[in-house]
């Protein structure tokens, strides 16, 4: 049997986070997948920090680059996140719509 993958998802977004795991139960693989909400939280999970000292490690992370806070698109979010997830896969996606509602140009 195939071991469990976990899967660290980083998106606010209630609809885009249930679209986001109807995809995942469709993988032909054991995908464990662990969701938080903002930057903050996914800098703590990937260190080992609060509350997930000891969490699993996961072999991909999904962040939203557009959340409110500390997001994707932060400096020194970015470079820890990198730190972090230098051993991972990482995907980063980012919503279709810019702050405000704004459609992204050119």
């Amino acid at each position: 049997m195939e071991p469990e993958r976990t899967l660290l998802l980083v998106e606010e977004s209630d609809p885009d986070a249930e679209a986001l795991l109807r995809v995942a139960r469709k993988l032909p693989l054991s995908v464990r997948v662990v969701r938080v909400l903002d930057g903050e939280s996914a800098l703590d999970y990937l260190h080992q920090r609060s509350s997930y000292v000891g969490a699993p490690r996961p072999t991909l992370v999904l962040l939203d680059l557009n959340l409110p806070g500390i997001g994707g698109r932060e400096p020194g979010a970015g470079l820890g996140m990198q730190e972090a997830a230098k051993a991972l896969e990482s995907f980063w996606f980012g919503a279709a719509r810019l702050p405000g509602g704004r459609e992204p140009t050119g």
